[in-house]
């Protein structure tokens, strides 16, 4: 039988070989996150719009929801359209009661962010889910997209 090299290795090498696996693994985890710090950033600043779009929306204060709309999504849905969107949900469902997050992810680079929210939203009636994208455009994020799922 045929014994592995490492195993012939002195306990001081292997305290040399273990300082210097734990010194790759710590360089490399250190690389991932400093990659992912705008994802981070930009997951926080995403969600500071999730909740204040969504507090305009319990206050029913639609002009404050609307203005936090992403431009090319307020240009395919007026305000007048946005108002009725969320006037027929209120008759079907009730009044927006609370929200929370129950999945968040953010993709792309610091030029290109994109974050998906999922959120349950409770109303008079009962809770829904909904699925919400945001990009930041001009160092701004806004609501890109929003749909029940």
């Amino acid at each position: 039988m045929t014994r592995s090299p490492i195993g012939r290795v002195n306990p001081k090498g292997r305290k040399i070989i273990i300082l210097v696996l734990i010194s790759v693994f710590a360089v490399m985890f250190s690389v991932v996150m400093i990659a992912n710090i705008p994802n981070f950033q930009g997951m926080f600043e995403a969600r500071e719009v999730f909740k204040a779009y969504n507090q305009a929306l319990i206050a029913k204060d639609y002009a404050m929801a609307y203005n936090l709309l992403a431009p090319e999504t307020k240009a395919n849905v007026s305000y007048d359209k946005f108002v009725g969107i969320e006037d027929k949900l209120g008759e079907r469902i009730g009044a927006l009661r609370s929200f929370s997050t129950s999945k968040m992810d953010t993709k792309g680079d610091e030029e290109n962010l994109v974050t998906t929210i999922q959120a349950n939203l409770t109303f008079e009636k009962g809770t829904l889910q909904f699925e919400y994208v945001f990009k930041k455009e001009h160092g701004i994020w806004f609501v890109y997209r929003f749909n029940e799922l």
